[in-house]
Parts: structure tokens; sequence; C-alpha cells
């Protein structure tokens, strides 16, 4: 794993890579055995129910998969873009900015706009706006849906489901089985971005926390510097970030634990595909 750096890499202090919120639970110690499994039954039901939610969405959201019941979502090529329905979407909520899907992972959710003022409130809410320990996956506030780098937290749960399947990513076996992601827009727009690196590093780690390029060459620069720092690396990773326009990191906690502080960074790169919905 890399070293825990906590330097101001580009002149502001770094902040937490937050994929996690300290939760307390006061009487917890007095709960009977019997107690803390029906507490467990009823974390995992409510855990469950959220992320059928989450699929029943995506799929009456799909314009190519409502058009045809019988077609299944597996069925669609790899390749092809999946128009939102996102008046449907905004009915929602209101905050979505984007939507992520990641080929080779069950990864197919909103991803959620933050203010300054909560920027973790969507670390545990749902997309409905109800508290949930899974939360949603959700940008940092300090960037944009349409920004040139576009950092994404999302939680690493040990049942599974939001980003459970990057946590080792950082391992080259692991990486070596993501695909695409694709960034879809409400303005229709969808992006397709190719996954370049991965590594595991501390959750103070300043040097992902940059978002302000004057241009591709600053970004491609940056990129580079990052990706020395990587453990988990794509065949074309020096193709992809000579050619680099945007990037999208997502974020998840590396430990099998909560409340650890290393983080997985899963870097992708734009591949210069973009189409837009008719």
């Amino acid at each position: 794993m890399s070293s825990a750096r906590r330097r101001r890499p580009y002149g502001y202090a770094p902040q937490r890579l937050c994929c996690h919120r300290r939760i307390g639970f006061g009487g917890v110690g007095m709960l009977t055995g019997a107690s803390l499994i029906t507490l467990g039954l009823y974390l995992a039901f409510c855990h469950f129910a959220t992320e059928s939610r989450y699929h029943a969405l995506a799929r009456s959201t799909s314009i190519a998969l409502e058009a045809s019941d019988s077609l299944d979502k597996d069925e669609i090529k790899a390749d092809e873009t999946q128009p939102r329905d996102w008046r449907r979407v905004f009915e929602t909520n209101e905050d979505v900015g984007a939507w992520i899907r990641v080929e080779g992972t069950t990864i197919d959710l909103p991803v959620m706009l933050c203010s300054s003022h909560d920027a973790s409130y969507y670390l545990c809410h749902d997309l409905w706006g109800n508290y949930a320990f899974e939360g949603v996956p959700f940008l940092d506030h300090r960037c944009s849906a349409t920004g040139m780098h576009r950092l994404v937290f999302g939680h690493r749960l040990a049942m599974g489901g939001q980003f459970s399947e990057l946590q080792k990513a950082y391992e080259q076996e692991v990486f070596d089985t993501l695909g695409a992601c694709h960034w879809c827009l409400p303005d229709g727009s969808e992006s397709v971005l190719l996954p370049a690196f991965s590594l595991s590093v501390d959750m103070w780690f300043g040097d992902v926390q940059r978002f302000d390029f004057e241009d591709d060459g600053q970004l491609r620069v940056w990129l580079s510097e990052l990706s020395q720092q990587a453990t988990a690396v794509s065949p074309e990773c020096k193709q992809l970030l000579d050619n680099a326009s945007s990037a999208v990191t997502l974020v998840t906690c590396s430990s099998d634990y909560a409340h650890q502080e290393w983080r997985t960074l899963t870097v992708f790169v734009d591949a210069g595909t973009r189409s837009e919905e008719q």
C-alpha cells in the first residue's frame, strides 16, 4: 500500500477521503445476543430492500430496458449506451448529478451532489432521503459532474452493493476484471471512461484532491504523476493518460473492517467516446 501523506500538494490542506461516518450506539453494550441478532437481521433486510429499490430505479429509468420487458439487462452489449429518463430520476431526487455504471461490476447507481455545508450527507442517507448506513455514491463538493476530475465516494459493505466490488481494485487481478465506466449526465450525454490504474492510500491522501486544471496538459501531467504510485495498472495506461481529457476517481474503503484509515482509489480516464441521446 502507498505510504500515508498529509502534505499540501496544491496549496491547500487535504480533506479526509470520507467513506464512513462514525455512528454512536450508546446502548449496544447492553444488548443481549438475541437482540444483536435481531438488529443484524433488520439491518440486512434494510440493506437488501434499498439495493432492490436502486435496481428497480435503474431499470425503470433506462429507456433501452423499458422498451422491452423481455430484454434482460445482461443481454445488452457492454459498449452500448443506456439513455436515462431523467424526468423520472429527478422526480425521485433533484440532487442527482449523474448516473454511473461500471462494466464488470453491478455498479449501476445515481451519483449525488452535496453542498459544502453537509458534504457527507449522502454517506448515510439514501436516494429517497432516508437514513441508511449504505448511503449512495456522491461527488466531492469541490468538484462538479462535468468537471475534468470527478471524485466520487461510495461505501464498501460486507453484504455487497455500492462500491464494494472496488475494495481490492488495487490488486492487479481484481483491477483486470473492471470494464468501462459510463458517466451519464442529465443533458443526455454519456462519457465512456476506461480503467487506467488503482491504488490504496491513507484517508488524508492529498494528491488525488485536485480539481483545478487549466487544460488537458495539466490534467495529463497530474494523472501521470499519480499513476506512478499505483499498484494496479492497465496495459494501455500510458496511452490513456497521454490522451486524457477528463477522469473519474471512485473511492471506497480498502479494509474489511469499519473505521479504518485506508482508501482504494480507482481512476477511469475519458476514452474519447461520447454519445448524445436522440
